[in-house]
């Protein structure tokens, strides 16, 4: 059956590059919402008629599947509603793969300034920090993750793996994290907020140790990586504006669920975890905000991204994260 390929990152991960690739590869069509938009406004930059523009595209998938062809869909796909949309009513009935770049940002940054066509910076970091990780419970036959080889030492995955399962001093904990893509931008980095008196390396310390010491369920390796990894984004998410700019006196860390899923993917990768366990935790790494949300609507659409047994670790770790701030 003809098949989707759906790309999904952000600009300067090398999205484009292996979606030319892939479609050679597939001998399948590539169809890219950057190449419309210059075929229509004469600059890729220009965002004119965003739903004109990918109306198009989807008309333009559907006759290509109708026809018995593969398609390559090149665009950042960054949001999961949006996604949802396409997987189970632009193309229903087509099998779709995402293929999910998570190049790190400093790269991602570098390649932008390299670029003839430039995103604004402050751009880049807004959909770096709106890049909801796509999972196949959003209507994907396969997701696969890529991300570089970090070129981890031998010796510090043996003391990750160490301090995995045991009890250790907060500082000797750190002394191994810090080495770790994240970490060093949360260590003693304080919240900042009527929530939190811990730091956020300190919320993170304790709570990774409770599941340590006092939790014996079957998926204690994932609540332990879930524990350790989800406030790994709020070194950068950091910020004391509101979201009309203006300053206010308790800091905000929107999306650092977002940023602390894309790095717990590298992460998680370089110390060759399969793929069900890097799905599945950084499916809860992305979703450990549910609590917080106030939408009832948008509450029990992530639900139904999360399988039984992932809702009882994370209804674990939300009674964790209330007695340990």
């Amino acid at each position: 059956m003809p098949t989707v390929h759906l790309m999904a990152g952000i600009p300067g991960s090398g999205k484009s590059f292996f979606a030319k690739k892939l479609a050679a590869s597939e001998q399948a069509v590539y169809i890219s919402s950057d190449e419309i938009r210059e075929n229509w406004y004469g600059d890729a930059s220009v965002q004119g008629d965003n739903s004109r523009l990918f109306e198009d595209i989807r008309r333009r998938i559907r006759n290509y599947l109708a026809g018995g062809m593969d398609v390559v869909f090149d665009a950042t796909n960054l949001s999961r509603r949006k996604r949802i949309h396409f997987t189970r009513n632009d193309v229903r009935g087509f099998p779709v793969v995402a293929h999910v770049l998570c190049t790190p940002f400093s790269a991602c940054l570098a390649r932008n300034q390299q670029r003839e066509r430039k995103v604004d910076e402050q751009i880049l970091e807004r959909m770096y920090k709106q890049f909801e990780l796509p999972f196949s419970e959003e209507g994907f036959c396969r997701v696969a993750y890529y991300a570089p080889d970090l070129s981890f030492d031998p010796v510090l995955k043996q003391d990750i793996k160490r301090i995995m399962g045991e009890a250790f001093s907060y500082q000797d904990f750190f002394q191994v994290l810090n080495h770790l893509p994240g970490f060093p931008e949360i260590y003693e980095l304080s919240h900042d907020s009527k929530l939190h008196h811990l730091s956020v390396s300190r919320h993170s310390y304790f709570i990774h140790q409770e599941v340590v010491e006092q939790y014996h369920g079957p998926d204690k390796e994932k609540l332990l990586w879930l524990s350790m990894l989800h406030d790994i984004g709020k070194g950068f998410c950091k910020s004391f504006l509101n979201f009309k700019g203006a300053k206010q006196k308790y800091a905000r860390f929107d999306g650092h669920e977002n940023v602390s899923a894309y790095l717990a993917v590298q992460l998680l990768k370089n110390l060759e975890y399969s793929h069900e366990f890097i799905h599945s935790t950084a499916k809860l790494i992305s979703l450990h905000m549910l609590e917080a949300e106030t939408s009832k609507k948008r509450r029990k659409n992530a639900n139904k991204l999360l399988h039984p047994e992932e809702k009882q670790v994370l209804d674990h770790f939300a009674i964790l994260t209330r007695q340990l701030r």
